[in-house]
């Protein structure tokens, strides 16, 4: 496998989206190169006009971005192509669940993003009732900006605390001891799509981003917060999550470095997304894209012992050497 040495850009033609430039960044010890059978695909797309920088996002090149993303990701020409082949075995009544991070309004997964995806969703020919938007509880999805609908017209969008959904008390699992239960959304769908934030966190965790997400899946996250390195990547390895998790999409279009230790806010604005069927390699990519700003600030790297213990125990993998990034600038 040939390894790119140099920044190399290749002009490619993008429909209704200016021009694409597709090269290497990040890192110069990740592979850019065809993905073969043990090597996991990681997109960033970026595109300077998706926010202001400050505020305010433009949901015109977010869907476009997420279109490219898509695109890039499953090697598909078509949006239809693409959308489909990130759903196995698809059955007209298969239910799609989205986990979104909505703790705090000053820093949750934009609906922007969501509506995308639920777009291209769509595209493929999925009904939206059957799309499932969630996290912990209703009231803060909607204080996000998500309008709660739990009917039987529309995307639906409601927390596990809904009525008849709950946690999964009758299948515990047993994790370093202690007795945790699965929200019923994520027991009861076909598919999982994770839409993370991109956020550093406390010393302790490192940052926050896809595999810490699954702790607003849970009923007592607060119990596995001693050992969490070992405790997230246990939950990460369930059936549930891993073997029906399709896509990883790492809200980037802003960022927070960690400006501000008390709180979490946007801070920065890397006006992109990070896509992958890889939930470890994606959160890889998610913490050099937070260090890299945070080196700009001289502040200390995170070390996040969660991405190696997950990759021992098969969500994915950490390895630099067995992941291919595609880096995706959009323009126009």
């Amino acid at each position: 496998m040939e390894r790119i040495k140099r920044r190399d850009f290749i002009k490619q033609a993008a429909s209704g989206v200016g021009s694409v430039l597709l090269a290497q960044s990040l890192s110069s010890n990740v592979s850019l190169a065809q993905t073969s059978s043990d090597m996991s695909r990681v997109v960033v797309v970026k595109h300077p006009d998706s926010t202001d920088g400050i505020k305010t996002i433009n949901s015109v090149n977010v869907q476009a971005m997420m279109d490219e993303s898509i695109k890039q990701l499953t090697n598909k020409s078509s949006i239809f192509e693409a959308w489909a082949s990130i759903l196995p075995n698809f059955k007209e009544e298969h239910i799609i669940a989205i986990k979104v991070n909505t703790i705090t309004p000053t820093h949750c997964t934009h609906p922007e993003v969501v509506n995308a995806v639920v777009t291209g969703l769509t595209t493929a020919g999925v009904n939206e009732n059957n799309v499932i938007v969630y996290d912990r509880i209703n009231s803060e999805l909607t204080a996000c900006g998500y309008k709660y609908n739990a009917g039987d017209k529309g995307v639906r969008y409601f927390g596990t605390d809904e009525k008849g959904w709950g946690y999964e008390q009758d299948k515990s699992m047993d994790i370093l001891g202690q007795k945790i239960a699965l929200s019923r959304i994520i027991t009861r769908c076909d598919h999982l799509i994770n839409i993370p934030v991109l956020r550093v966190h406390l010393d302790q965790y490192g940052v926050t981003l896809s595999l810490k997400n699954h702790y607003g899946s849970i009923d007592n996250p607060q119990s596995l917060h001693d050992n969490f390195a070992e405790a997230c990547a246990i939950l990460n390895s369930q059936k549930d999550i891993k073997d029906k998790t399709r896509l990883v999409i790492i809200d980037a279009l802003f960022g927070c470095w960690g400006s501000n230790p008390t709180m979490f806010v946007q801070d920065f604005a890397p006006n992109s997304l990070i896509v992958s069927k890889d939930s470890v390699a994606a959160d890889y990519i998610g913490t050099k894209m937070l260090n890299e700003e945070r080196a700009r600030h001289n502040q200390s790297q995170r070390r996040v012992p969660l991405l190696e213990k997950a990759a021992q125990m098969g969500p994915g993998t950490n390895d630099p050497q067995k992941i291919e990034l595609r880096t995706v600038e959009l323009t126009g």
